[in-house]
C-alpha cells in the first residue's frame, strides 16, 4: 500500500492527489513505492549474498592451503663433486625417490612429495659400473616444510658418495666475503711467491705461492658454504696478505653452522 510523501497518509494506487492533505501524488508515489519494495527484499538479497560469500571462503582457503602445501612440502636434493673429479661433469646422476628413478644434472632440484618417510638413493653410471658411488638415506617430510639432502661425491671414482640431510639454518654473507677475501689474499701470495721465486730464486717464494693456491680453491669453497675446515685452513693460508688472513678466519670461525 502506497503512502502520501508528504503527510505519511496512505492512499490508493490510483489516486493523484492526497485526500488528508491535497498534495500532488505520481512520479514521487513512484519513487516511494520503489522504495519501499527495495526495502522489503533487501534483507533478503543480503543474506542470499551472506550465504554465497560464507560458503566461497571456505573452498577458497581450502584451495589456498592445499597450493601452499603442494608448493612446499618435499624435498630439495643437491649432487656435486670436487672440481678435482671433473670427469664427473659428462656422468648424469640417477636419484631414486622411493623407486622412482629420475634421470638429473648436477646441482639442485626440488621432488614434490606427501608427507612422511621416503628413501632417497644416488648413484651414476661411469664405464662398466652401473650404479656408482651409489648411496641412500631415508628422509622424514613434513607438511608444509622442504627437506634438504647433499649428495657429494669425492675424487676418487670407487668410492662411495656422501649423501646426508641438512639442518635449516641461519643464512648469512659471512662465508661470502670470508670467501672472497681468501681469493684476494690468495691472488697477492701468487704475485708475491711468483716474484721472489723467479727473481731472487728465494725458496720463501715457493711456499707463499702454495699457500696462495689453497687460499685461492678454499675461498670457492666458502663462497659455496662447503668442507669448513678446507675453507678454515685456506683463511690461514691468507695470513701472508695481512691484514685479509685474519678478516677471513674470524668470518669463516663465526660462521662455522652454515657450512654443509
Amino acid at each position: 500500500m502506497p503512502y502520501c510523501p508528504k503527510c505519511g497518509e496512505r492512499v490508493n494506487e490510483g489516486d493523484e492527489f492526497c485526500n488528508k492533505c491535497g498534495a500532488r501524488l505520481g512520479r514521487e508515489l513512484g519513487d516511494l513505492e520503489r522504495t519501499e519494495r527495495a526495502a522489503v527484499k533487501t534483507p533478503e538479497t543480503k543474506d542470499i549474498a551472506t550465504q554465497v560469500v560464507s560458503a566461497k571462503i571456505p573452498k577458497a582457503k581450502e584451495e589456498g592451503e592445499e597450493i601452499q602445501r603442494q608448493l612446499k612440502t618435499g624435498v630439495a636434493i643437491k649432487t656435486g663433486f670436487l672440481p678435482l673429479g671433473f670427469i664427473l661433469f659428462f656422468c648424469t646422476p640417477t636419484i631414486v625417490v622411493d623407486g622412482r628413478a629420475y634421470r638429473k644434472r648436477w646441482g639442485t632440484h626440488f621432488f614434490e612429495l606427501e608427507p612422511g618417510r621416503h628413501t632417497i638413493k644416488i648413484f651414476f653410471h661411469y664405464l662398466f659400473m652401473a650404479e656408482c658411488g651409489a648411496n641412500s638415506i631415508d628422509v622424514i617430510v613434513e607438511e608444509g616444510k622442504t627437506s634438504r639432502v647433499k649428495y657429494f661425491m669425492p675424487p676418487w671414482i670407487f668410492a662411495k658418495g656422501s649423501i646426508k640431510e641438512v639442518p635449516e639454518r641461519l643464512i648469512t654473507k659471512q662465508p661470502a666475503v670470508a670467501g672472497i677475501l681468501s681469493i684476494l689474499a690468495g691472488v697477492i701470495e701468487l704475485i708475491i711467491g711468483f716474484t721472489l721465486s723467479l727473481s731472487e730464486g728465494n725458496p720463501f717464494g715457493w711456499f707463499a705461492a702454495v699457500a696462495g693456491i689453497i687460499a685461492l680453491v678454499s675461498g670457492v669453497y666458502a663462497i659455496r658454504r662447503e668442507v669448513w675446515k678446507l675453507a678454515l685452513a685456506g683463511a690461514i693460508c691468507s695470513l701472508g696478505a695481512f691484514p685479509l688472513g685474519i678478516a677471513a678466519i674470524i668470518l669463516v670461525v663465526r660462521s662455522r653452522s652454515e657450512f654443509e
